[in-house]
């Protein structure tokens, strides 16, 4: 497929063959077997199986990856409620979520449903690999950072705090 080749795409199945098709269909997954199907068809004996478009359409679905379509992640504030849904294309119908390296902050989870939610406790900052699976056998990882920060009134009380202790050592 040119879309394929523009986009370099591997091929995810490799053993997904017109042999693993036959198998799938509860057949022989011989040569023979193959041919002898094909030769069965007749206008009363027609097996939409064994069109060229059903073969084909059987070794195209092995390009049908999942991906992780996240760019990135929110930044969090410590205190305040946190929500991130992640996207997915490509792949089968069902899919889920789950952490494949690195830890989230404490008060927020990953759902196998790929919501990241919660309320941070404390402040963060670490990559976290995140994976999603398909019913298929298909897999994507992705790293992101991920950053939970002060409130911004703190952060306003903090810097007069500091500015006020500069000014006492001066005196």
């Amino acid at each position: 497929d040119a879309g394929a080749r523009t986009n370099k795409l591997a091929y995810p199945f490799p053993r997904r063959t017109v042999y693993t098709y036959l198998a799938d269909l509860g057949r022989s997954n011989t040569v023979v077997e193959f041919v002898a199907a094909l030769r069965a068809q007749s206008r009363t004996t027609w097996n939409t199986n064994f069109t060229a478009g059903a073969i084909n359409e059987y070794l195209r679905r092995g390009f049908q990856c999942i991906r992780i379509a996240t760019t990135g992640l929110s930044t969090g504030v410590i205190g305040q409620a946190y929500s991130c849904v992640l996207q997915s294309d490509g792949g089968t119908y069902s899919n889920w979520w789950s952490l494949a390296g690195g830890e989230l902050p404490e008060g927020l989870s990953l759902s196998a449903d790929g919501c990241i939610d919660g309320t941070p406790a404390d402040l963060f900052s670490a990559d976290v690999s995140i994976r999603v699976d398909d019913s298929a056998g298909g897999r994507d990882v992705m790293s992101f950072p991920l950053v939970v920060v002060p409130e911004p009134a703190s952060l306003l009380a903090l810097a007069a705090c500091l500015a006020l202790a500069r000014r006492r050592q001066r005196a």
